[in-house]
């Protein structure tokens, strides 16, 4: 580049009052030779109609695309199983711990009924077993 210094100073304006304070600006020496980044300017289509094509013409970032995109899916498809793999483990896992917490709560809802039935009186009104109350749902 032309090696550009911030060596111009120009007064700050706030709420159109012109203030003390200073800011440091790029005084450009070379004026024939312009960096534009055109994907963050709003008119980029009519820069792209002004400038000439070799300038504005898009870079492929690979040489072959599809070679590429080939090795890149291969890789995806060998994290996938993998991934898959874990995925199920987990699953697996989980039925499991589930399943474990079903039979304990059942055991403990079928020695509650015991002991209902074991404390109840002979030829009371009370001789029906209760059900326990229904769980509720989060």
């Amino acid at each position: 580049m032309a090696n550009c210094e911030a060596s111009t100073l120009q007064e700050q304006v706030q709420e159109r009052q012109v203030t003390t304070r200073t800011e440091k600006f790029i005084k450009h020496k070379d004026d024939n030779h312009f960096i534009i980044n055109m994907y963050a300017i709003h008119n980029a289509t009519l820069l792209r109609k002004s400038l000439p094509r070799y300038l504005t013409a898009p870079k492929a970032l690979h040489q072959n695309r599809q070679i590429h995109h080939a090795k890149v899916a291969a890789g995806l498809r060998v994290n996938q199983t993998a991934k898959r793999a874990r995925a199920q483990e987990k699953r697996k896992e989980t039925q499991a711990r589930n399943a474990e917490k079903k039979r304990k709560r059942q055991e403990a809802i079928d020695s509650d009924e015991e002991e209902e039935i074991g404390d109840g009186e002979e030829g009371g009104d009370d001789d029906r077993v209760r059900a326990p109350p229904a769980k509720q749902r989060r």
